[in-house]
């Protein structure tokens, strides 16, 4: 089978010809490899314990690599502590497609500031426990990352789910669309963390394209259209 040109946010792009499977994962191989060179074990586990009592955890040998929890735009480690509680190291890679630091740090400050308000509102969605940024001096992990519970279940795409099934699901996704509609917003932006630690809407940080420049917050729809 032949691969096609690029797997978004990675650099296995090939001009001349596709990929074979064979080349596609040793690309890959490298890829997290150079990775996982990047940073510190220790360092990861120990801020993981700090924020969960001074409970021991460690890395999940199963999938030293991450290839099983990996996405188009992170790799995802699992951390599997004493207490039988398991959370994700959600990396961000750093190769030669990568946004800048400030982008990725700023994308990554709007990603953990989301993930409070919605625990905030009540939306289910994973607890963040902890994050570093890119080149940061104080992140010894030596990468950007975000420490965030593990959630229980399955992708749907990964089922085959009978009618009554989907109904559930459907019904899940219409009460968090619910909940999100009471929570109105007075300016257009992306949600970032304010300086007493609570959220508020910052600049736009950016889209998975890396193409949209950080602008705004707006305070009107038209003014965020023309700009």
């Amino acid at each position: 089978m032949l691969r096609p040109l690029v797997f978004e946010g990675w650099s296995y792009r090939s001009r001349k010809k596709p990929l074979t499977d064979v080349a596609w994962n040793a690309a890959q191989t490298k890829e997290l490899e150079s990775l996982r060179r990047r940073f510190n074990d220790g360092c990861l586990l120990r801020r993981a314990s700090e924020h969960n009592y001074g409970i021991d955890c460690r890395l999940d040998d199963a999938d030293p690599l991450g290839r099983s929890l990996m996405g188009g735009m992170h790799v995802h480690l699992c951390l599997r502590f004493a207490d039988g509680s398991v959370w994700l190291a959600r990396i961000l890679p750093h190769n030669v497609t990568s946004f800048s630091d400030e982008l990725s740090n700023s994308t990554l400050r709007s990603e953990c500031a989301t993930l409070r308000w919605l625990e905030m509102v009540g939306v289910p969605a994973p607890r963040l426990h902890g994050y570093g940024f890119r080149n940061d001096l104080r992140n010894d992990v030596g990468v950007a990352y975000m420490l965030i519970d593990e959630l229980p279940g399955k992708p749907l795409s990964q089922l085959e789910p009978c009618e009554p099934q989907m109904r559930t699901a459907y019904a899940g996704l219409a009460s968090i669309l619910c909940t999100l509609s009471e929570h109105t917003f007075d300016q257009i932006g992306s949600l970032t963390f304010a300086p007493d630690g609570g959220t508020q809407i910052g600049p736009i940080t950016g889209d998975r394209a890396g193409t949209l420049s950080q602008i705004g917050p707006f305070q009107e729809a038209t003014q965020y259209y023309i700009t």
